[in-house]
């Protein structure tokens, strides 16, 4: 009988040590799927963030002549394509950006103007007003690789306050704009043009 219950614990042990040996096993091969994992970046890890600007570099980066085309309001109330010519001056001592130019479209051609500061901190201002729009407050931050602008604006001719914001990226050959109006009803942005100047 005690021959019995010792080969019966000899077999148990051994079953026992045969499993731990299992274990140890499947335990490695974590590891090793962990340690393999571990080198592959994740997709957040794979993308790429564009160098980093602080503000100033950033417009003093937008300086210079460009000509282009897009979707804007320039005369009347409505957005029409456009082509558009512009030089873009930046103030190192005000810290600040000021276009200028011309644009047309099949309604005529329109004198444009623009000027984003950066004051203690503060980023105010809109690259292009619309005909007729006079701006009574702005705001604004660099939000990843993108000058975000957001602007309250009186039409002197409709008499009406519009919310604004400009969405100013710098490209391979220059700058793209995109612009957007507040809908009110809706309590959302919609996009109502867009302008991509190409350095000269």
């Amino acid at each position: 009988m005690r021959q019995l219950i010792s080969l019966t614990t000899v077999f148990i042990i051994a079953g026992t040590v045969s499993s731990l040996a299992d274990t140890s096993k499947v335990t490695d091969k974590v590891k090793s799927v962990k340690s393999t994992t571990s080198q592959v970046a994740s997709p957040v890890e794979n993308v790429q963030e564009p160098p980093f600007l602080s503000v100033d570099d950033f417009l003093q980066k937008m300086a210079g002549k460009y000509s282009g085309k897009g979707v804007a309001e320039i005369t009347g109330s409505k957005a029409d394509k456009i082509l558009c010519k512009v030089e873009n001056v930046f103030d190192d001592k005000r810290s600040e950006l000021v276009l200028s130019g011309n644009c047309a479209s099949v309604k005529g051609k329109k004198a444009v103007t623009g000027k984003i500061t950066h004051v203690g901190g503060k980023l105010s201002g809109a690259l292009m007003t619309g005909a007729n729009v006079e701006i009574t407050k702005s705001f604004g931050a660099i939000v990843k690789d993108k000058l975000v602008l957001t602007t309250y604006a009186f039409n002197n001719k409709t008499g009406k306050l519009s919310k604004m914001r400009q969405e100013i990226s710098h490209t391979k050959t220059g700058i793209s704009t995109i612009f957007y109006s507040f809908n009110n009803k809706q309590g959302k942005y919609q996009k109502v043009g867009n302008l991509n100047l190409k350095r000269l």
